[in-house]
């Protein structure tokens, strides 16, 4: 498998026809913390998840955020998420992107209730077990490969912020 993170606020001409498979959201409470989720073998990363057929990106953000988290958003709530970059993912011979997007919270980390809530349908393996907001620093602690490999999106959101 290989990656490129493009930083951009659209996607590319030559990238519109290639499918997207996941939509990851970097959330941002009003005191600065960035929310992350893990599974059971506590790999912590952003929420988000892969569009479901027939729903647009916002529907998957809300309802990913929702599952994962337990943050209940709204249209309005994300009507002014940032589009800050994605990855042209290469796997199995077959091309797919991975979007990223900056949500500003409108509330103190320590106001939300977090708590996944995922579907029974959902494979034990795959359900969110962990959800915890973390500073940027701690955010280096729990995802180290964004110091290096990640830099590129690192940069997107901070500029961004």
């Amino acid at each position: 498998m290989s990656s490129t993170y493009t930083i951009s606020h659209n996607i590319l001409d030559l990238q519109l026809n290639v499918e997207i498979r996941q939509v990851y959201i970097w959330a941002l409470s009003l005191d600065n913390k960035y929310v992350l989720v893990a599974k059971g073998n506590q790999k912590y990363h952003q929420p988000g998840g892969h569009p479901e057929k027939g729903e647009s990106i916002n529907q998957t953000i809300i309802r990913e955020m929702y599952e994962e988290t337990g943050i209940e958003l709204t249209e309005s709530d994300i009507k002014d998420i940032q589009f800050v970059g994605y990855y042209t993912v290469i796997e199995d011979n077959q091309t797919y992107l991975q979007l990223r997007f900056l949500l500003k919270l409108n509330k103190n980390s320590s106001e939300y209730n977090l708590a996944p809530h995922e579907r029974d349908t959902e494979k034990e393996d795959d359900k969110i077990k962990y959800v915890n907001f973390f500073t940027m620093e701690e955010f280096f602690n729990v995802i180290s490969w964004l110091k290096t490999d990640g830099a590129e999106e690192v940069k997107s959101i901070i500029s961004n912020i």
